[in-house]
């Protein structure tokens, strides 16, 4: 991404492009192992091995005894500290819910995503709810809008032993192969990533052996919480493909 690029990237965001209201409890600081997992959403800052926290927005279904289910990392936009919040709320949440899986959407810290600091907390993140939580390790998706959909691409293609598949939304892409299935959701009027570019980068990555799925809207870029019927619908096909 260019440097003018990323100064629009922050710029737009931090104007509150995406903001929300929110009605998530409190965050309660807490270990992963000794989380509470219960139905529902609920806010918390998670201690990490390193002694580092994160803050997530969590959405829990409806578990039965000894079942495992998948676990989505959704990743938020830039924006301010509640940035996680209004994204999981607006989108995350009410697009992906019917997987009945665990949706965390950690915050950022108010960094980018692809960054060391990050990159060490996301996989923490992962490998303790792993290892505590009731997760199918094999159903592990991540997804992520503009900023978040820049690093659920990047992950991906870093991490595929991790994630069994990638939804990148609004993002801006290397022409690298990605070795999962990819499914991504981009804007026709997309102003900060150019739809014409993105679907070049795409057909390249494809030619390089990457199994990817395109769904083209009308969007802007700056109307992130009107991706949710999209999202489904595009969740329901990888879950046909994948999870099923």
């Amino acid at each position: 991404m260019s440097i003018l690029k990323c100064i629009l990237f922050f710029m737009c965001f931090s104007l509150g492009i995406h903001a929300q209201t929110t009605s998530l409890n409190q965050n309660k600081t807490s270990s992963i192992k000794h989380y509470k997992v219960i139905e529902g959403r609920q806010n918390a800052t998670f201690k990490l091995n390193n002694k580092q926290t994160i803050d997530v927005s969590i959405s829990v279904p409806k578990i039965q005894p000894h079942q495992k289910i998948p676990l989505i990392i959704a990743l938020h936009w830039a924006g301010g500290t509640n940035a996680y919040i209004d994204y999981s709320e607006c989108l995350a949440f009410p697009a992906l819910e019917f997987l009945n899986g665990i949706i965390i959407a950690p915050s950022d810290d108010g960094l980018h995503w692809i960054t060391a600091e990050n990159e060490s907390k996301l996989l923490q993140l992962i490998k303790s709810v792993k290892k505590h939580w009731p997760i199918d390790d094999t159903k592990i998706i991540i997804t992520g809008y503009s900023n978040g959909g820049i690093a659920s691409w990047a992950y991906a293609e870093k991490y595929p032993e991790v994630f069994c598949a990638t939804i990148p939304i609004a993002g801006s892409y290397t022409a690298s192969k990605i070795e999962i299935p990819t499914y991504v959701i981009h804007g026709k009027n997309d102003e900060l990533f150019n739809a014409y570019r993105t679907q070049n980068i795409l057909s390249q990555s494809i030619n390089k052996g990457s199994n990817i799925t395109l769904n083209l809207i009308e969007q802007s870029h700056y109307e992130g919480c009107s991706y949710v019927k999209a999202l489904q619908d595009i969740a329901k096909l990888m879950q046909t493909e994948v999870l099923d």
